[in-house]
């Protein structure tokens, strides 16, 4: 299944900038499965950047926030590979964003 960026394996839409703590945006992940997920990040310190999984946040019995992921991997292979897929696709929507701005 291809989608409008012409990638077989998934695209973001719906990105919103953000600048809270190493956040700088969120957005919606679309799975050439037809899976479509809400909530990711892309978080950034220095040259590092990484993608913030959806979570379940919760007050815990010490009355300080948690998190609880509700995406999990068998292994840590498969995480970096999704992972890393995920990173590309912010990296399509950035260069299609630019593009179509010096094309206005």
């Amino acid at each position: 299944m291809s989608n409008e960026n012409g990638n077989e394996e998934c695209f973001i839409s719906d990105w919103h900038p953000l600048s809270k703590g190493m956040a700088v945006g969120k957005f919606t992940l679309h799975l050439a499965s037809g899976l479509i997920i809400d909530d990711f990040a892309e978080l950034k310190k220095g040259d590092s950047r990484w993608v913030g999984m959806p979570c379940q946040r919760f007050i815990g019995r010490d009355g300080t926030e948690k998190r609880e992921p509700i995406i999990k991997f068998r292994d840590n292979k498969t995480a970096d590979r999704f992972r890393k897929m995920v990173l590309d696709a912010i990296d399509r929507y950035h260069d299609n964003v630019a593009r179509n701005r010096k094309a206005s």
